[in-house]
């Protein structure tokens, strides 16, 4: 959504579909309503700040957002694991989540936090309208949606995009947002809500950010390849230092997106919210400082070599550990965060 600011805010890291609606509210004075949604399944790491900064600013331009956690996703997607530890997971990203958006400096959220289970239960409709856009949904189409769901073996998987279309409606929201992976559930999301005779959403993706050493960030994957946002300050440290970052290559580097989607984002933020300048620091070996506040000249003088990798993994590492700092001390003196977090993720 390059220069798009239907959503009121501008934006080049993300990317508007279905427009239309957004457009047509807007004309009629209407505020306008958005949700996120995630499945509690793995520890959560970085890449989930790239939504949360995003809510951010569309909470601080006047956006109304809700919180969804898609625990009735989790458990039909991760089947092999008990409901139970499903219920332990979604309090522990209840409590990262919160941590996270008081982090942020997203103002109070505490009424916009809604699991996916009590959203169902108090629909009357949804058993009727799950068995209709079943009636309606070819097994291509639901694979269609995802490489997840072209692989997915077990009839628990195949049900959870249906899900995950529906909420747009029970949460009566004009907008969905979410990573570049779920473009397939919301274009699918788009054809056939109509057909059920709701509303067509708009959908915003966002850019995922690259594995440390691999494609992708993922939860699944080995933990080297990933920051969690509860990682201690000298395991960032050290992941960073082992992450690929070959000079003057941008395709693919974890580091320079980190940057981009997260850091530079937040210097943003902190100057709508506070004024005042707050720009992200490059130190070079020399000890002299460089200041960016658009990502396009860190890029050019990345691939200038007048950035090394190592002043780059050296600036980010201090970066992100001045955000994850406030959620690893809200951990710390979190009793009841700690104690779940004990049955969710058994070492």
């Amino acid at each position: 959504m390059t220069g798009d600011k239907r959503l009121l805010f501008p934006s080049s890291r993300a990317h508007l579909s279905n427009g239309a609606v957004i457009d047509e509210l807007l004309a009629r004075g209407k505020r306008i309503h958005g949700f996120w949604g995630t499945a509690p399944t793995g520890k959560p790491h970085i890449g989930y700040l790239v939504p949360l900064i995003k809510i951010a600013e569309m909470v601080a331009a006047g956006v109304d957002f809700i919180i969804y956690f898609a625990d009735e996703y989790a458990y039909l997607i991760n089947y092999k694991y008990p409901r139970e530890l499903v219920n332990y997971r979604t309090q522990y990203y209840e409590f990262l989540v919160r941590a996270s958006v008081e982090a942020l400096g997203i103002p109070q959220m505490d009424g916009h936090f809604i699991r996916e289970s009590d959203l169902f239960a108090s629909e009357k409709q949804s058993g009727s309208d799950l068995n209709r856009l079943y009636t309606l949904l070819s097994i291509d189409e639901v694979r269609a949606v995802s490489n997840e769901m072209e692989t997915a073996t077990m009839t628990s998987s195949l049900l959870c995009p249906a899900r995950q279309v529906l909420c747009e409606e029970y949460l009566g929201v004009d907008f969905q947002l979410g990573g570049q992976d779920q473009s397939g559930v919301f274009a699918l999301a788009e054809r056939i809500l109509p057909r059920l005779g709701y509303r067509g959403r708009a959908h915003l993706t966002t850019e995922m950010i690259p594995g440390l050493t691999t494609a992708k960030m993922s939860s699944s994957h080995a933990a080297g390849t990933k920051i969690e946002l509860l990682d201690p300050p000298y395991l960032v440290c050290s992941k960073i230092d082992e992450a690929t970052c070959v000079p003057g290559v941008v395709e693919g580097n974890a580091l320079l997106a980190i940057a981009r989607h997260i850091l530079l984002p937040l210097c943003g933020l902190r100057v709508a919210l506070e004024g005042g300048s707050h720009p992200f620091t490059v130190t070079n070996t020399t000890g002299k400082d460089t200041a960016y506040v658009r990502y396009e000249d860190l890029e050019r003088d990345f691939l200038a070599n007048s950035v090394t990798p190592a002043e780059l993994k050296a600036s980010v590492a201090a970066g992100l550990n001045l955000v994850l700092d406030p959620i690893r001390k809200n951990y710390d003196s979190n009793k009841d965060w700690q104690r779940v977090a004990a049955f969710a993720y058994e070492e």
